[in-house]
Order: structure tokens, then sequence, then C-alpha cells
């Protein structure tokens, strides 16, 4: 089974970082990659200090915990590459369960329940990159179609998403 120990570094130190970014899309502060929308789901009372003030420790236990790896049972995939591929999604999209639902046929309800876990599980661990990366790629196509002001972001989206992909996988 995949270990969130073995991406924890990658996510926070690589992927997300720890700057400060008073406002993040219109979704308000963030840093470590958290939002103050986001954060407020498991944390009413938060603030812009809450989040300017996070730690390192405290954004790993908020990923791991509260967001996602363990309610979102991401454990339950053998593939280190697949887990990390579909956290990093999830993360920066909040999709990454459909995405990785729609790679391998399952549907796409958005939980990894026994039969996407069985789907994913079942193939070889290239073909599920690909499709993860052929979802991704369409869900970023999506976003910049009815949002073209994002279509900043496209550059910065589209290596995070070949990042860990292996070089046999069409990119």
């Amino acid at each position: 089974m995949s270990e969130f120990s073995l991406f924890v570094d990658e996510l926070l130190d690589v992927n997300e970082g720890s700057a400060y970014t008073p406002n993040d899309c219109g979704r308000g502060p963030s840093k470590w990659g958290v939002t103050l929308e986001t954060y407020r789901h498991w944390d009413a009372g938060a603030t812009a200090d809450t989040i300017r003030d996070m730690t390192r420790d405290e954004a790993a236990y908020f990923y791991r915990f509260q967001f996602g790896w363990e309610p979102l049972r991401i454990g339950a995939i053998r593939s280190q590459a697949v887990a990390e591929k579909v956290f990093d999604l999830q993360v920066n999209t909040g999709f990454g369960i459909v995405l990785l639902q729609r790679a391998v046929g399952a549907k796409p309800d958005g939980k990894l329940g026994p039969l996407t876990a069985a789907a994913v599980n079942g193939r070889a661990e290239t073909v599920v990159l690909q499709g993860i990366y052929d979802a991704g790629k369409t869900h970023y196509e999506e976003v910049i179609a009815a949002h073209p002001e994002f279509d900043r972001f496209r550059a910065g989206w589209m290596a995070r998403l070949a990042k860990g992909i292996p070089s046999i996988i069409n990119v």
C-alpha cells in the first residue's frame, strides 16, 4: 500500500511551498497550499492569522488526516506513484479521485471505495498514470475554457501534472 510519509516532503516543500499568499485566486489567504476557505471546513473559527502562522507540521497533519490522504483512503492504492499523482491532483484541483475514476472507468463519485481501488490496483501502473494524465489535462483545459483568466496558470499546471510521470507515457 502507498504511504503518505513518502510523499509529504514533495507535496509541501516542492509542490506547494511555505510562502504566505494574502489572496489565493479569491479563496482567501493560503500557505503550504492550504487556503482559509478550505481550512474553515475543519475549523470554522480560523482566520488569516491561522493560515499565516501555520507550521509545516500542522500543514502535514492537515493534508494527512483532515483534508485527504486518510479520509480519502489514498493508501488503498498499491502503487506509490499513482497514489502520489492522485493526491497531488486532489490538492491542486479538488477532483483527484474523480480524475482517477475517469482514468480507470469507475463511477466518478469522488470516493475511493473498494470498486475503485480494485479497478486501479488491477491495472498496470503506467496504464493508470496515462489515464490520470489524460483526465487531468482535460480537466485543466475545461477550467481554462470556463475561466480564461486562469490561462496564466496553464504552464505551471501542466508541468505539475507531468511531474513524476514516466517518460514512456505520452505527455
